[in-house]
């Protein structure tokens, strides 16, 4: 079997440096998580209650992202789905063409960001608000904040890279 050219050469392969970075991967995760449950605040609770309010209508949730944050979002929608929640994904560039009808009045969109600067996302929290769908942004980009129901403005410093 021949070397994998795709492979990032920079990860080294010795026993003692794969659990050093193993170790180091855990800790920078772990921080990130008690940084983020520490910045849990009355924004989080309003988002809760968003959440349960939706539902509690016999609406639904709608998730959408780009790029990772797209993947992140998908995932979302299976958890809720599987707990009863009625969820879907939007993706953002075809919600510009057509598929923001799948938004109704009542319903919830939890758009996940980086950044919060992409031009398609700016866009559809600005369409959502049209059909009369809150929109809540996370972690709650600034850009976003003047335009939605609630925010959820938590943001780790940074997470592990291997």
């Amino acid at each position: 079997m021949g070397k994998n050219p795709d492979r990032n050469s920079a990860m080294p392969l010795d026993a003692e440096s794969a659990i050093r970075r193993g170790k180091e991967c855990i800790v920078t995760e772990a921080e990130a998580l008690t940084a983020t449950a520490n910045g849990i605040n009355q924004a989080f609770s309003n988002v809760i209650t968003a959440i349960n309010t939706t539902l509690d209508a016999g609406r639904k949730l709608i998730f959408s992202g780009l790029g990772k944050s797209a993947h992140i979002t998908q995932k979302c929608v299976g958890t809720f789905n599987s707990i009863g929640a009625p969820s879907c994904f939007l993706d953002p560039v075809n919600a510009l063409h057509g598929d923001l009808g799948l938004c109704r009045g009542g319903d919830l969109c939890l758009l996940l960001s980086n950044s919060g600067e992409s031009q398609e996302l700016v866009r559809l929290v600005r369409d959502t608000m049209g059909v009369r769908t809150p929109v809540v942004p996370m972690p709650g980009p600034l850009v976003w904040a003047r335009m939605s129901c609630c925010c959820c403005a938590s943001r780790a410093a940074r997470g592990a890279r291997t």
